[in-house]
C-alpha cells in the first residue's frame, strides 16, 4: 500500500494519532533548548511509546517482512564528529591511564597524537571488525567540515578510513554541520565534498547534534537524500512521532514530503548525558524499546559515536555495544545499515 493511502485512513479513522504522526504539538511549542531542539520533555506523549505504528499495524496498514524471518531490525549508525583526539583530551587520557595505572594505555595515548593506529578516535576499522562478528552492517555520518561547533574532521587524513569503510560494504552518510542542517546551499555543498572525497554516492543524512525543525528541516533535506535519521529526541530514548518504522513524513495538511525517515530512537550520549544512566540502566531501556518494537516488527535505530569505543573514557559504554549486538542478534534481529534498510523497505 502507498504511503498516501495509509495516511488517509489514519487521518480518517484516528485523527488524533495523525495528529502525533505528523508531530503537531513541534509546530505550536515555542520553546527550544540552547540547540533549537525540541525536547522529550517538551512533550506530552510517552515517548517511550510507538503507537502510530502499533495501530498501522494491528489494522494491517504496516507489515514489513525483514530479511531471512528476522524478527525486527536494527540500524546500526555512528555520529563521527571527531575523527582524532585534540591535545587537551590526549593529555588528560595520559594522567587518567597513569593514575589508574595503566602504563601501556599512556604509552598508546602519546603515541596517538602522532601516529593514527593509537588514536582511540580513528577507529573505524575497529567498529566494523566488532560488527562483523555478528554478520552486522552500519552506517558512518561524517562531518565534513575540519572545523564545526564541537566537532570537525580533515577528509584527507580519513581517506584510507572511508575506502575501507565503503570495500567492506558499510555506509557512509553526510553528518550535516551544525550550521548547515537548514541551509540548502551548504548542504549541497558538504555533500558534494563527502561524495568526492569517499567517492561513494551519499544516500543518507543526519544532522549534527540532532538539530530539526519539522517540518522545515524533511523538506531540505529532501531535496538531496533518499533518507534522513536525525528524528529522534536528544534528552531521551524513544519514538518521536509514535513510529519504529521507516516513514514518509508529511505536513499538518496532509502534503507528503519524498524522503524516508528512519526515526532515531537510541543514542549513547542521550544515556550519558541526559538521563544520567550507567550502562545496566542503559539495557533496561533497550530491553524494554525492543519489548514494543519486536510486535510490531518495527525498527530500532542505534547511535554509538565513535568516540564512545574509547574504553579508557567510556568502559561500560564501549562493552555495551558489543553486548547489545549479542542481545539482538539473540532476539532474532537484522543487524543493518540504513541504506540496506532503505532499500529493502522499497523493495518489498
Amino acid at each position: 500500500m502507498e504511503w498516501r493511502d495509509v495516511l488517509v485512513k489514519l487521518k480518517e479513522e484516528r485523527p488524533d494519532l495523525f495528529q502525533t504522526y505528523v508531530a503537531k504539538e513541534e509546530y505550536y511549542w515555542a520553546f527550544r533548548d540552547g540547540h533549537g531542539r525540541f525536547l522529550a520533555r517538551h512533550s506530552k506523549r510517552r515517548v517511550y511509546e510507538c503507537e502510530v505504528s502499533e495501530w498501522l499495524f494491528d489494522k494491517g496498514l504496516l507489515d514489513v517482512e525483514w530479511p531471512s524471518g528476522a524478527r525486527f531490525a536494527l540500524a546500526l549508525t555512528h555520529d563521527i564528529d571527531h575523527s582524532r583526539m585534540e591535545k587537551t583530551y590526549a593529555l588528560s587520557s595520559v594522567m587518567k591511564a597513569l593514575r589508574l595505572g595503566r602504563f601501556p594505555d599512556a604509552s598508546r595515548r602519546l603515541a596517538g597524537m602522532l601516529i593514527k593506529s593509537y588514536d582511540p578516535f580513528t577507529n573505524f576499522k575497529q567498529i566494523i571488525d566488532i560488527e562483523a562478528q555478528f554478520n552486522a552492517k552500519s552506517t558512518f555520518f561524517l562531518l565534513v567540515n575540519r572545523k564545526d561547533f564541537d566537532g570537525g574532521n580533515d577528509l584527507n587524513y580519513l581517506i584510507d578510513e572511508m575506502n575501507f569503510v565503503v570495500d567492506k560494504g558499510w555506509e557512509i552518510g553526510l553528518h550535516t554541520g551544525y550550521f548547515s542542517y537548514d541551509n540548502p546551499h551548504k548542504i549541497s555543498n558538504e555533500k558534494k565534498i563527502l561524495e568526492n572525497a569517499s567517492d561513494f554516492k551519499i544516500k543518507g543524512v543526519r544532522n549534527h547534534f540532532l538539530r530539526f525543525s519539522v517540518p522545515k528541516t524533511w523538506e531540505v533535506l529532501s531535496q538531496f537524500f533518499k533518507y534522513d535519521s536525525t528524528y529522534g529526541y536528544a534528552d531521551h530514548v524513544g519514538f518521536r512521532n509514535g513510529m519504529c518504522h521507516p516513514f514518509k513524513p508529511c505536513t499538518l495538511d496532509g502534503e507528503i514530503i519524498n524522503i524516508w525517515e528512519i526515526p532515531l530512537t537510541v543514542m549513547d550520549t542521550t544515556f550519558i548525558k541526559y538521563m544520567d544512566a550507567d550502562a545496566r540502566e542503559a539495557f533496561e531501556w533497550i530491553k524494554l524499546l525492543v519489548k514494543k518494537v519486536e510486535r510490531v516488527r518495527g525498527v530500532i535505530t542505534l547511535l554509538w559515536h565513535n568516540t564512545t569505543f574509547d574504553e579508557l573514557a567510556h568502559s561500560d559504554y564501549a562493552k555495551l555495544y558489543k553486548a547489545l549486538l549479542h542481545y539482538f542478534k539473540a532476539k532474532g534481529a537484522w543487524l543493518t545499515s540504513c541504506g540496506e534498510l532503505i532499500t529493502w523497505v522499497e523493495n518489498v
